[in-house]
C-alpha cells in the first residue's frame, strides 16, 4: 500500500473518535466552536508548513501540515453534516406528522362509510 494512503488512512482512523464524541449538553458543534477548530486547524497547517521549509524536518513538516489540512477539512465536513442532518429531521419529522394525519383522514372515511352503508342499507 502506499506510504502516504496509509499515513492518510491512519490519520483518519485517528481523528475519529474526536468526532464522534459528543457533548451532553449539545449534540452538535456551534459556530463559535466550529470557528476555534479552523483556526486551530490553520495554525497547525501553517506551523506544519513552516517546519517543512526547513530541510532537515521537511518530512515531518509535511505531516504536521497534512494533519493541520484533514483536522481542517473534518470539522468543516461534521459541520455541513449536522446541518443536513437537521434539515432531514425536520423533513423526516413532518413526514411522520404527515402520514399521522393522512391515517387519521382515512380512518375518519372508513367509520364514516361504514355508518352510512349501515344506516342506507346500500353499499357505496
Amino acid at each position: 500500500m502506499n506510504k502516504k494512503a496509509l499515513l492518510t488512512l491512519s490519520l483518519l482512523i485517528l481523528f475519529i473518535p474526536v468526532f464522534a464524541g459528543y457533548d451532553d449538553d449539545e449534540d452538535s458543534m456551534s459556530a463559535k466552536e466550529v470557528g476555534l477548530s479552523i483556526v486551530v486547524a490553520g495554525i497547525i497547517a501553517i506551523v506544519g508548513y513552516a517546519i517543512s521549509q526547513i530541510q532537515t524536518l521537511k518530512r515531518l513538516g509535511s505531516i504536521i501540515f497534512g494533519i493541520g489540512l484533514i483536522y481542517l477539512v473534518l470539522t468543516v465536513l461534521v459541520f455541513i453534516l449536522q446541518i443536513v442532518v437537521k434539515i432531514l429531521a425536520a423533513a423526516f419529522s413532518i413526514a411522520i406528522k404527515l402520514v399521522i394525519v393522512g391515517v387519521i383522514c382515512f380512518v375518519i372515511y372508513m367509520i364514516g362509510k361504514f355508518i352510512y352503508d349501515f344506516f342506507t342499507g346500500k353499499k357505496s
